[in-house]
């Protein structure tokens, strides 16, 4: 009879959700609804062994830039992309591109 060796590994992933700054002017209540979107994904990842490391809602380029350096930092396997909305190209790629691990979006 062979035994299989059962290995517990802990995961740390990243989530953000991505949006369009210019927007939150032009229509009342959207940022908050889209961020509780975000917070939504989040429960659904969080389970035992897995931390997710959840930045919220990405809708600048510089935050971009911040949240790229931070997911760098934070050492994730994995990062999850939620498009909430239409967003710009320069709030995605910088996030990605400093990261360096894979993105499902």
């Amino acid at each position: 009879m062979t035994h299989k060796l059962l290995v517990v590994h802990n995961a740390k992933i990243g989530l953000f959700g991505i949006g369009l700054d210019a927007y939150w002017p032009q229509f009342k209540g959207l940022k908050h609804r889209l961020e509780g979107y975000v917070r939504i994904v989040h429960d659904r990842l969080q389970r035992r062994g897995v931390e997710v490391v959840n930045l919220g809602l990405i809708d600048t380029p510089q935050k971009a830039v911040d949240a790229g350096h931070r997911f760098r930092q934070e050492d994730l396997e994995l990062i999850f992309l939620h498009v909430t909305t239409y967003a710009l190209s320069s709030t995605v790629l910088p996030v990605v591109q400093r990261a360096r691990v894979p993105v499902i979006e």
